[in-house]
Order: C-alpha cells, then sequence, then structure tokens
C-alpha cells in the first residue's frame, strides 16, 4: 500500500493490476473520478511517446496532437475537417457543408421517416466554367411547406426567367398574366354593349370576355363597330374573336378587330344573305395578347 502523501510513483518496468483494479484521482475540490480496466483498455497499446496527446486536453476542443474529449453538452469545436463513411444525425448546424469536393462528385441523400421508402437526392452536373449555382429562398412572411408534386416523368422547373416549353393540361387558379401588365382571365363576367347599329360601346377590364350586343337590325352588307374601352392595350397588339351566339338568327361574321391605344374596335358584317336585316343580340368572346 502506499502512501497518500506520495505525489508520484515512478514505475521503470511494468505495472501489474488486478482485474478489478481501478485509477482513481481526486480533483482540488475532492471530487474522485474513477478509471476502471475496461476504459483503461481503450488506452492499449499507446505508444509512450503518444501519451502526451491525452495530456492537457481541453474538454470540447479539438487541439493538434491532442485526444478529443467531449464536453458537457457532449460537443467539439475548432475540427478542422473529417472523413465520415456514414453520418446519422438530428441536427446539423454549419456554415459550409461539402458534399464531394473539386474534382471529386459528392451527393446529399435526404430520407424519409419510412424505411426502404425513397429519398431526395441532391447532386450537380457539370457546369460550363467555375460557375456556382446557389438555391436560397425569398423572405418568407410566414412559415411555409412547399410541395414538389409527381409530374409523371423526368421534368424541369419553370423559372422566371429564359425560354422554357410547358407540356401537359394545367389548371390556373387565378388570372393569367400575359406581357406586361396584362391579365387573362377565361373566368370574366359577360359585358353588355350599348348603341345602334352603327357602333355599339362597352368599358372592360380584363384581357378576356364575353361581348353582348344592344339588339341589332343592321341592313345586309352593312357593319356595326362594336368599341371596347380596355386600358392598356397598344396599336399591334393581337385581338381574337370567336362568334358566342346571341338571339340574332341571320348568319353573321367579324369582319375585323383591331387594337389600337385604349381601344379594341371588332367589326360585324352582315353580308351572308344581302335582302336581309340582323334579328337580335350578338355575342362574341375576345382575347387580346400583348405584342
Amino acid at each position: 500500500m502506499l502512501d497518500r502523501r506520495f505525489k508520484k510513483v515512478k514505475v521503470d518496468g511494468k505495472l501489474i493490476m488486478g482485474k478489478s483494479a481501478s485509477i482513481v484521482a481526486t480533483s482540488s475540490a475532492g471530487v474522485e473520478t474513477t478509471l476502471d480496466m475496461t476504459e483503461l483498455a481503450a488506452l492499449n497499446d499507446i505508444a509512450a511517446a503518444d501519451l502526451a496527446k491525452i495530456d492537457s486536453i481541453t474538454n470540447g476542443t479539438a487541439a493538434a496532437d491532442k485526444a478529443v474529449v467531449l464536453n458537457a453538452s457532449k460537443g467539439i469545436s475548432t475540427i478542422t475537417s473529417a472523413t465520415i463513411t456514414t453520418l446519422t444525425s438530428t441536427t446539423v448546424n454549419a456554415t459550409n457543408v461539402d458534399a464531394g469536393a473539386s474534382g471529386t462528385a459528392g451527393s446529399i441523400d435526404i430520407f424519409p421517416a419510412t424505411a426502404a421508402n425513397g429519398k431526395i437526392v441532391i447532386t450537380a452536373t457539370d457546369a460550363g466554367g467555375a460557375y456556382n449555382t446557389t438555391i436560397t429562398n425569398a423572405a418568407m412572411a410566414a412559415s411555409r411547406t412547399v410541395t414538389i408534386p409527381d409530374p409523371g416523368a423526368a421534368a424541369s422547373f419553370v423559372m422566371t426567367e429564359g425560354t422554357q416549353t410547358i407540356n401537359g393540361a394545367k389548371t390556373f387558379g387565378s388570372d393569367i398574366t400575359l406581357g406586361a401588365g396584362t391579365t387573362l382571365n377565361v373566368d370574366s363576367a359577360a359585358v353588355s354593349a350599348t348603341g345602334n347599329d352603327t357602333t355599339q360601346s362597352a368599358t372592360v377590364t380584363k384581357y378576356a370576355g364575353t361581348i353582348t350586343t344592344g339588339a341589332l337590325t343592321t341592313a345586309a352588307n352593312a357593319d356595326t363597330s362594336v368599341v371596347l374601352t380596355l386600358t392598356g392595350v397598344a396599336a399591334g397588339d393581337l385581338v381574337l374573336i370567336t362568334l358566342a351566339g346571341g338571339t340574332n338568327t341571320v348568319s353573321v361574321r367579324v369582319h375585323s378587330a383591331i387594337a389600337t391605344t385604349n381601344t379594341i374596335t371588332v367589326t360585324l358584317r352582315n353580308g351572308v344573305l344581302v335582302t336581309t336585316a340582323l334579328n337580335g343580340t350578338v355575342a362574341f368572346h375576345y382575347v387580346c395578347m400583348k405584342q
């Protein structure tokens, strides 16, 4: 038995300890720490020159040529790099996470809660040079969940810039914007025009809709101009017209549809039966697209 007054024990040969032996260290505060044989086995075959690696360790901080000991929160800081074959974690806090390296491809796999039920794989494709692709988010006004729908085949996102082709039927839940400041609203309410056999007029606010004239008695081979006031229309804009019925039973056709500043003029012609006048209202659909 050694006297507790001894500060050091020097052993030139072997120090043999029994199976149940342990090393007890007492701190200046009187707190004892015990290192048993199982824990000592973790240091098996350590070279004498390497003993310095477990000397003067700061718990929770990685230092060159030192062993690593977790801090009270099970954390380690100042690790420069690490190569890990498989990393399983619930939370990763980092300012720079690299998957792969320059010249070495990498990917990030994100797994769902159910085993063997697919995953999200994020990979990179060679660019035309040293060009980075940065994915970021806009400033959200609240928490959002962004869902990627199943497109049914390999597909690409529609972006705000660049020429793209959109395939398949698409359902729009709100107005469609065409060009600068124009809106296509295929669900706009019908608008009634008023006037006489020569000129009918109406004010519309959408770039698509249905117009119904007043009752017409336009003579054979004569025209009725329907003038639509639509703010934003300019000369050269494309206007499409299709007849949509009405109470008139005499054949009528669309002679022209011309866009000028804030105005669309649609000319209806009774030119089929040379002796019969129109006998009621005429309805037509219109669509205007900015050029």
